[in-house]
């Protein structure tokens, strides 16, 4: 779960607590001095050389990771393929991916 260290205040004037945030990680957008429990990173680790040419396959190898400090993560990956018109096939772990996993 998400987790901080705060450091209270009181404000004499406004009569009102004031909280600064020290330490801690969250799965929410983190704030300053906090630690980030998801991080996502894509990666292109393999990719084709210059000349591709039209009959040919484009491979790309992709690597992603979480690069937080959380031990689980759940990212999900889809395509949009309304911006498809050249017919680009894609392939996720061997089997065609059109949807979200």
């Amino acid at each position: 779960g998400d987790e901080f260290v705060v450091d209270l205040f009181f404000d004499e004037k406004f009569r009102t607590i004031i909280f600064k945030t020290v330490g801690g990680q969250s799965k929410c957008p983190h704030e300053q001095n906090t630690a980030a429990m998801e991080d996502p990173s894509l990666l292109i680790t393999n990719r084709p050389s210059q000349h591709v040419f039209p009959n040919e396959d484009m491979v790309f190898e992709i690597e992603m990771k979480n690069l937080g400090v959380g031990e689980e993560s759940q990212f999900v990956l889809y395509a949009r393929h309304r911006d498809n018109e050249g017919s680009l096939r894609l392939i996720l772990d061997g089997a065609p991916f059109g949807g979200s996993r």
